[in-house]
């Protein structure tokens, strides 16, 4: 089985992967080749971090910031809460290095023998749940700021920003040619040319 690549960065990710990801938290959108749910060959919520903290940086919009920071936080954590849980499901059947390996690689330091197995994820479950009170906070805070700043993050706001992108450049832009990156330099080029008026 051919394994697919994973974009890393603003400049190869298309902007409809991102606005995928951004409202849905749906992760499979950094591969470029669409699959099967399956077990991920990488950890995605690290890719997604470098990407979203590159956004943050592009973008330079800062009273932004704090929400997508918090989108960020609760997408990274459902990434890693996806692979615990896969990786213990997995374990609870069958003896795995490689799922043993991904759970010490997030932190987990039981002995995971096949005579502490089942005692062993339990504890694992019960300690991912600090990752599940995280997700809450952040959850309930970005609701809060929702609330007074009307609303949140929607497809359809990226494609009204989209739609008059287009109009601005004369020219329809695609999503899914479009890199994040591009999305980024014609918003830079859109306010600095309304900016200046």
């Amino acid at each position: 089985m051919q394994s697919r690549s994973v974009y890393k960065s603003c400049s190869e990710l298309p902007l409809f992967n991102f606005i995928k990801i951004v409202v849905s938290g749906e992760m499979e959108y950094l591969y470029s080749e669409p699959a099967h749910r399956n077990k991920s060959e990488v950890d995605l919520s690290e890719v997604w971090e470098t990407i979203f903290d590159e956004y943050n940086e592009l973008s330079g919009n800062k009273s932004s910031d704090h929400i997508l920071n918090l989108i960020k936080q609760v997408t990274v954590i459902n990434g890693k809460l996806f692979v615990i849980t896969s990786a213990v499901s997995i374990l609870e059947n069958s003896y795995s290095e490689a799922m043993i390996g991904v759970l010490r690689r997030h932190g987990f330091r039981y002995s995971y023998t096949p005579e502490s197995m089942q005692r062993d994820l339990k504890l694992t479950l019960s300690s991912a749940k600090k990752l599940v009170i995280q997700r809450q906070e952040a959850e309930r805070e970005l609701g809060e700021l929702n609330k007074s700043s009307d609303g949140e993050v929607k497809e359809e706001d990226f494609y009204k920003l989209l739609r008059q992108l287009s109009k601005f450049n004369g020219f329809h832009i695609d999503a899914k040619t479009t890199t994040v990156l591009e999305f980024l330099k014609d918003i830079e080029l859109f306010n600095s040319e309304n900016s200046s008026k």
